[in-house]
């Protein structure tokens, strides 16, 4: 965790800095209604987002499940003509 923190110094500080600006800068410079709107299409957003995200997760595990099932049947398939095959010799 050290090493994370040596690296990556400047990216930790311009965050901060960056959002202690935007803490103190936003409530002077929009009014109540824009951010009220603003963060509605952020909730929006996010929402069809996370949607999205497990949509594709959901779909990835669904099929690389189908496949270990495909491939479970080769196997066992050719474990069986292995076997055979054994047995002749």
């Amino acid at each position: 965790m050290e090493k994370f923190y040596n690296r990556n110094w400047h990216l930790i500080g311009t965050y901060f800095v960056v959002s202690l600006t935007m803490f103190l800068v936003i409530p002077y410079c929009w009014s109540h209604d824009a951010i009220k709107e603003a963060y509605n299409y952020l909730i929006q957003f996010s929402g069809i987002f996370s949607a999205i995200v497990i949509t594709v997760i959901i779909s990835k595990v669904f099929s690389l499940r189908q496949e270990n099932f495909k491939r479970k049947e080769e196997i066992v398939h050719l474990s069986n003509k292995v076997y055979l095959l054994a047995e002749l010799i």
